[in-house]
Order: structure tokens, then C-alpha cells, then sequence
């Protein structure tokens, strides 16, 4: 203050004590709860506390990134601005995790963590097997193979495969006009040999497949990608009946004709007045009297 001299004068220069802001905050903001923040005059002392809250530890104080006590109670003298931040830990919690079976596929993502973490789990499938899903406990908690989640307690999990497998169906047309041998489960990748065995009186006409020709050998061999329902087609043999009378003027006989393999006929004789039937021959052996 400057000022011209005129007369006596009696000045006071009047002070007031600073004030500085205390600010206090914790890290994570769910770990605790933190008191002792505020306005404070310069030289006066300040306590700040801080309060775990449950799965979580107090860890340390910190004032511009320097850790300042491990203590959660701190006592200081206000000389500035200070911010002060509560840093608290969760509790560690194990994650497990196991593939069944074993050679099904690998796991990632167990280890340690702490609470409110979130854990990522990742199963992948070896070849021949696909994945399921999540179990623990015996209960399904994921069919998605990256399984998320955030972490509050010990977790023991199962990545549940299966071997993956396609499955071959074929089957005789007509039925029971063949033996199909090959047809079955197998896994990507494989080849299938498959043959058609005609039974006695049949032979072998084609594979189809959804009504379309395929193939005309009886023995397929093809890499195994997708399902398959594949048809073997048969005919049964024709053959003919013939039926005559011995002496010609003795009598009648019928039921011959052409018919297939396993087929059921009946012959009839009908002998002439003064004659009487005797027996059917075939090749000169008596097969019916």
C-alpha cells in the first residue's frame, strides 16, 4: 500500500490462516469406503481412514502416485492442496479349469484373480472332437466356447468335448436283398469303404443317394465329410416254372410261370377220368406224391 504522508497515520496489516482442500478417494471405487476429506487451515493436522469393503483389502495410501503409508488410518499437517488415494486389493480367488477328456481340446484363462476380475475362458477343440460346453459342479454354466465372467469366489470348471463323428447309413433296397458292410460312425477326415453283398437270388443294381444315382460298383470308398444315407439297390432273379404231364393225355397241370428268387407257387395236377395222379418229379427225383 502505498500512499503521501500527510498526517499521522496508524496502519494494521490483518491476516487470515490459508485454507487448502483435502480430497480423498479409493482405487477401485468398489473396494471401500473413505472418510477425512475436506477444507483445512494451513498447519492444521488431518486424519484420513479407509475401509475395506468384504473380499477386498486395504492396500496402501498414496499422494501423487507415491505410496505414503500401509496403514489405513493417515495423519498428516495441511501445508497445500492434497489428494489422497486409498488403494484396496480383492481377495485372490483360483480359477481351475480342465478339459474333458483330456485329449478333447485345451483350456485357457485359469490362474489368479482378484475379486471383481473379470476372467475370460477359452476352450478349443483338438481334431475329431467338438465342444460342449462349461460345467461345474455338474451344472452347464456356458455352451459358448469363450466363457466370461466375473470372478467373486473359486471357480473349478470342466470344457466339455465330444469327438465329432459323421454318421454313414445305408441300406438294402429291397429289404433283406443284401448284406451292407462299412456303413457306420467316423470321424473328418476318415475314408469309408463300404460294400454291398447280395444275398442268393439278388444282384446288384446301384447306389443311390436322395434318389440319385451315385454309383454302379458295389463297393464304395469315399472321404468322410458330412452324413451320409445312402441306398443299395437290388433285383431279384427271374425264373422260370414249367409245368407238363406224363403220359400227355392222362390229366392237366398248372401254376407255371416266370417268378423271383424266393417267391411261393403251387402246381396243381388234375388227373382224367381212368387215370390217377402219381407224384410231381423234378429231374427224375420224386419232390411231392
Amino acid at each position: 500500500y502505498s500512499f503521501v504522508v500527510e498526517e499521522d497515520v496508524s496502519l494494521q496489516a490483518n491476516f487470515g490462516i490459508e485454507e487448502f482442500t483435502v480430497t480423498v478417494e479409493a482405487n477401485p471405487s468398489t473396494g471401500g469406503i473413505v472418510a477425512g476429506g475436506g477444507i483445512y487451515q494451513f498447519g492444521e493436522s488431518v486424519t484420513v481412514t479407509a475401509t475395506p469393503y468384504p473380499d477386498y483389502n486395504f492396500a496402501y495410501w498414496s499422494i501423487n502416485g507415491e505410496q505414503v503409508t500401509i496403514n489405513t488410518s493417515y495423519t498428516f499437517t495441511v501445508t497445500q492442496n492434497t489428494n489422497l488415494v486409498a488403494h484396496f486389493q480383492g481377495d485372490a480367488f483360483i480359477v481351475t479349469a480342465e478339459a474333458n477328456p483330456a485329449d478333447g481340446g485345451n483350456v485357457t484363462g485359469a490362474g489368479e484373480y482378484a475379486y471383481g476380475d473379470m476372467v475370460t475362458m477359452t476352450a478349443t477343440a483338438l481334431y475329431d472332437y467338438e465342444f460342449i460346453n462349461w460345467t461345474e459342479d455338474g451344472t452347464v454354466v456356458s455352451s459358448e466356447e469363450v466363457y466370461e465372467f466375473e470372478i467373486t469366489s473359486n471357480r473349478d470348471l470342466i470344457a466339455n468335448f465330444s469327438e465329432e463323428y459323421y454318421v454313414v447309413n445305408a441300406i438294402a433296397i429291397p429289404s433283406g436283398s443284401a448284406i451292407i458292410e462299412g456303413d457306420g460312425n467316423y470321424g473328418p477326415g476318415q475314408y469309408c469303404s463300404i460294400d454291398a453283398i447280395p444275398n442268393q437270388g439278388f444282384y446288384f443294381i446301384n447306389w443311390q443317394e436322395n434318389g440319385t444315382i451315385i454309383s454302379n460298383n458295389p463297393h464304395l470308398y469315399f472321404l468322410v465329410n458330412e452324413d451320409r444315407d445312402l441306398e443299395a439297390h437290388f433285383g431279384a432273379y427271374d425264373f422260370e416254372i414249367s409245368v407238363t404231364v406224363d403220359p400227355q393225355n392222362a390229366g392237366t397241370a398248372s401254376g407255371g410261370g416266370s417268378f423271383n428268387y424266393g417267391d411261393e407257387t403251387t402246381v396243381v395236377a388234375e388227373a382224367f377220368t381212368g387215370w390217377e395222379f402219381l407224384s410231381w418229379t423234378h429231374n427224375s427225383i420224386v419232390m411231392s406224391n
